[in-house]
């Protein structure tokens, strides 16, 4: 009797709680393209993800957020040309966490495909469209405020397809900062 106890007993081990967060924070981006850095400048940035623990270092992030800015694309002093872009960016990856889950200081290090949708209005009010794609890699420390909250900073790379299409033939890549806010268990 105490061999089957013995052999069932991997069977009945207790389930793991699910541990999962939600992220919201906010920053700036800064294009890497000449042309659109000296048109648009830096460009705000909002972000709101969800994370789920998939192992002991490990999580699995979902995200979407929003990137939009206005300026003279032409840079003719002539004429106030004004154009706009905005960028909805959804992305699905992994992030490693370095350092023991439940210590009050974090070190993140992620990797994310990214679909970002483009939309870009010309001096004329037309807007065109076209999706982009790419990857982020970030680093991103947090602090543990308590239990449940956490403060964030993130340094993140942004490498984009170009956008043809949208008539901008402007690049997005950037490199973003952003600080935010997580919520959830550890």
């Amino acid at each position: 009797m105490t061999v089957i106890i013995v052999a069932l007993s991997p069977l009945v081990a207790d389930a793991q709680p699910l541990c999962h967060r939600v992220e919201f924070g906010g920053g700036f981006a800064v294009p890497f393209q000449e042309d659109n850095r000296t048109a648009y400048g830096a460009a705000p940035v909002f972000h709101l993800g969800y994370a789920a623990r998939f192992a002991k270092q490990g999580w699995v992030v979902v995200e979407s957020g929003l990137q939009t800015s206005g300026g003279d694309l032409i840079d003719d002093p002539t004429f106030e040309v004004n154009t706009r872009y905005w960028l909805l960016p959804v992305g699905f990856g992994l992030r490693g966490n370095a350092g023991e889950p439940g210590q009050r200081v974090q070190l993140g290090l992620g990797l994310m495909f990214q679909s970002v949708w483009t939309w870009f209005e010309n001096p004329r009010g037309q807007i065109s469209s076209e999706p982009s794609f790419g990857v982020a890699l970030d680093l991103r420390p947090e602090i543990m405020l308590n239990e449940r909250w956490g403060l964030w900073l993130r340094q993140r790379l942004v490498l984009l397809s170009a956008s043809a299409k949208d008539k901008s033939g402007l690049n997005h890549s950037s490199g973003q900062t952003e600080i935010g806010l997580s919520f959830g268990g550890t």
